[in-house]
């Protein structure tokens, strides 16, 4: 059970609660204990939710929710007071398809934009990815969500651009040349070695650099490998990695030595066991 889904069935009953409690206990009137319902509800879940931010979108819907609910609860009461005041009985004029069609309307927005967001955040459970996805030509299994990997990270570059800027120049300066790769064949839950060659102007080897990594896997941030490499002398760095799924996968890499620090980034291919590779 979701936590959207988890939230409704606790917010909901309690809204219902208070709102026919006030309603029987006080003569205040349908529209104003609608009312008087949603601004407690307000006060309670804005707090709330600022606090226990995650986006602007979950804030909305859920908000949408707990405003659509006692309007609903008005409207009942609203007609059984205006049958009442006809003589009438209330089961004899429960709803008007006006009010009704707006709250409809209302909740129809609310679940879709929920179901969106939460597809978006935490993605399809295997069953219904089994049933919904086209089924993947390896045989492998399907999965539906928002992996999170940004290898390039722009946004937090964006907020530190200046900076970043600089750091380019200072790295074009060094006039370091990396070269990367593989020895021998990469395959899919195997320990393959990873090889870096740093070499500075006029060719000569960048010795005593740290270099730090991540294999990121752009479907499934959960597989994604971080490493450290160790120097083997010239200017070479080794690792061992073990890559679990086959498939692309990006690379970020940081090279630093003393005030000295270079990044790139670049992407790889692994392959599936069995297969030849590149």
């Amino acid at each position: 059970m979701s936590d959207f889904v988890k939230l409704m069935a606790i917010a909901l009953p309690l809204q219902f609660a208070l709102f026919f409690l006030i309603y029987r206990l006080t003569r205040l009137r349908g529209k104003q204990v609608t009312l008087l319902v949603i601004a407690l509800t307000l006060a309670v879940y804005v707090p709330w939710g600022i606090i226990t931010w995650t986006s602007l979108d979950q804030f909305a819907y859920r908000l949408a929710f707990f405003v659509t609910f006692p309007y609903l609860f008005g409207i009942v009461t609203s007609h059984w007071e205006a049958a009442e005041a006809r003589g009438e009985e209330r089961s004899g004029n429960f709803f008007h398809w006006a009010p009704m069609t707006m709250f409809l309307f209302f909740v129809g927005i609310a679940t879709v934009d929920a179901i969106i967001i939460s597809l978006a955040d935490k993605g399809m459970s295997g069953e219904f990815a089994a049933k919904f996805l086209p089924t993947p030509r390896s045989g492998a299994s399907a999965v539906s969500y928002f992996p999170g990997a940004v290898s390039h990270d722009f946004q937090e570059k964006e907020l530190q651009y200046n900076a970043h800027q600089e750091q380019l120049k200072r790295q074009d300066a060094l006039g370091w040349t990396v070269r990367k790769g593989w020895v021998g064949q990469v395959v899919a839950g195997q320990p393959a070695v990873f090889k870096l060659l740093v070499t500075g102007p006029d060719n000569q080897p960048v010795d005593g650099a740290s270099i730090n990594g991540r294999f990121l896997r752009p479907a499934n941030h959960r597989l994604d490998t971080p490493f450290t490499m160790m120097a083997e002398g010239a200017g070479s760095y080794t690792v061992s990695v073990n890559l679990p799924a086959p498939g692309r996968w990006d690379l970020v890499l940081t090279i630093e030595r003393g005030e000295d620090r270079y990044e790139l980034t670049a992407s790889t291919s692994v392959n599936e066991p069995g297969m030849s590779g590149r």
